[in-house]
């Protein structure tokens, strides 16, 4: 039978490993001055876009103005810059 403290030990590793995972299913933020993005639609970007919320929908990027006045949405492929 484990002690009290092993127990607490278990747990705090779970729950650390339960944080990464959360991590990793949260919403994409990119910073658009640190990407390539190519937009596959005509449509510019509108200006406040540098900041944006980000989300994978059928094999695409869904890019989203994080501006709560605008909203805008794009479809765009991104890759690190370099």
């Amino acid at each position: 039978m484990a002690t009290a403290s092993e127990l607490r030990t278990q747990i705090a590793s779970k729950e650390a490993d339960i944080k990464d995972y959360e991590d990793l299913i949260a919403p994409l933020h990119v910073d658009i001055k640190d990407l390539n993005v190519t937009l596959e639609s005509q449509q510019a970007a509108c200006e406040h876009l540098s900041i944006a919320t980000g989300e994978v929908v059928d094999g695409r990027i869904i890019l989203t103005c994080e501006n709560s006045d605008c909203g805008m949405q794009w479809v765009a492929t991104v890759s690190p810059s370099g």
